[in-house]
């Protein structure tokens, strides 16, 4: 029941968003301010846990990326195909200790690694510091902070949007838009069976993808895929997910 609800929350932020009344977007609007403060302690939790874990000397998450063959086959396609054209400004959302926002540095992209975790982004500069004048790291709350300055021409995010409440989801959408360039590139890994309500199949996570974010972009593709797990202490399984294929809108 409570995945329902959060779907239809999700469908009605996603129509009002776009300016769509209907007695749906009315009932999904009161349960999201119902559920807005519920979720915002949930929301300050997590992020009280992940500084924690973060902090910790010999935290390794599963889903680091220890060895090219882990990198995510989506993001080898985006940068071999162009998808993510040459050189282009590039944000990595949710970089952690930065390995993959280094990795794409490497390959002449003017990268910036945002994470709500301080001691993650202090991590990811200890480990890799400027990359040639062409990589930075800064401490960002991709929900609530205020909009970055800069436009970026390509966006990148492996399992941070499938961590945020749904209470949130139309928050992150809009900072992700207000971050874009008109015709940037997003590529979203995002995990199923996460435990967040998004939808526990393939195809329930794309109808949310779809209904959240077509209002600001043009949703190409989206394919069944999973993220790596094997690193760390504890590996696990990969996580199932889905990959979308974005295009920012030009909306004027």
């Amino acid at each position: 029941m409570r995945r329902r609800l959060a779907r239809w929350t999700v469908a009605s932020q996603a129509m009002s968003a776009r300016g769509r009344v209907t007695l749906r977007s009315v009932l999904g609007r009161f349960l999201q301010v119902a559920w807005r403060s519920v979720a915002a302690r949930r929301y300050a939790r997590g992020h009280r846990q992940w500084q924690a874990k973060w902090a910790e000397l010999d935290f390794s998450p599963s889903w680091r990326i220890t060895s090219p063959s882990q990198l995510p086959r989506e993001l080898i396609e985006a940068v071999e195909t162009g998808w993510f054209p040459a050189g282009a400004s590039l944000l990595d959302i949710g970089c952690g200790s930065g390995e993959i926002a280094a990795w794409l540095a490497a390959r002449g992209y003017d990268v910036l690694g945002v994470d709500y975790a301080e001691p993650a982004v202090v991590s990811a500069r200890s480990r890799y510091g400027s990359g040639g004048g062409r990589l930075r790291f800064e401490t960002v709350d991709i929900c609530s902070d205020v909009p970055l300055e800069m436009r970026f021409q390509s966006l990148f995010d492996r399992g941070c949007f499938h961590a945020i409440p749904p209470a949130f989801a139309v928050d992150y959408v809009r900072n992700i838009a207000s971050y874009s360039a008109i015709g940037a590139r997003l590529l979203l890994l995002c995990g199923t069976q996460c435990g967040n309500a998004w939808g526990t199949s393939h195809r329930e996570l794309a109808d949310v993808v779809m209904h959240l974010f077509q209002g600001t972009f043009d949703v190409v593709r989206v394919e069944p895929t999973s993220i790596e797990r094997s690193s760390g202490p504890k590996p696990e399984a990969p996580l199932p997910a889905i990959a979308a294929w974005m295009i920012r809108r030009d909306l004027t």
